[in-house]
């Protein structure tokens, strides 16, 4: 991963989502076409690029964890998330399942994510709330 910093900034004009897709391919954030972070037509956007540039795609919502067991990897993955100002944000992070090995009365979980920011593109580093989704962008082996 080659951090990029975004640009431009507010919700509807920000572009965070194009300097994390441009930090995880190692591409100048010019490249990266304009994929709108609010609104529903973000991802839509970003799966035909992603189609036509032959990069795998794969979009995991939070409710989903407990039945997504090949979250556990050590993987850098794009965060969608909602920020403490109600305006969208993306950011690079890694999410790691960590095994509880004595849980106590009060806590009985035998497992749980470790999730970790590794970059944001925003230098104001946004308080980030609430986590939305989880995308995965795999690039094409060489063979």
């Amino acid at each position: 991963m080659v951090p990029v910093k975004q640009t431009r900034f507010g919700n509807g004009n920000g572009n965070c989502l194009l300097a994390c897709v441009a930090s995880i391919l190692h591409r100048p954030l010019e490249t990266i076409p304009d994929f709108a972070m609010s609104g529903c037509g973000w991802f839509e956007e970003l799966y035909e690029w992603c189609l036509n540039e032959d990069i795998g795609v794969a979009l995991i919502h939070p409710k989903d964890f407990e039945h997504s067991l090949f979250l556990n990897m050590h993987g850098i993955m794009i965060f969608t998330v909602a920020g403490l100002d109600d305006e969208d944000h993306a950011v690079i992070g890694k999410c790691v399942r960590e095994e509880n090995n004595r849980p106590d009365e009060n806590d009985k979980e035998k497992w749980r994510w470790h999730v970790e920011v590794v970059h944001d593109p925003n230098p104001r580093s946004p308080k980030v709330d609430k986590l939305e989704h989880l995308l995965f962008l795999v690039p094409k082996v060489s063979q």
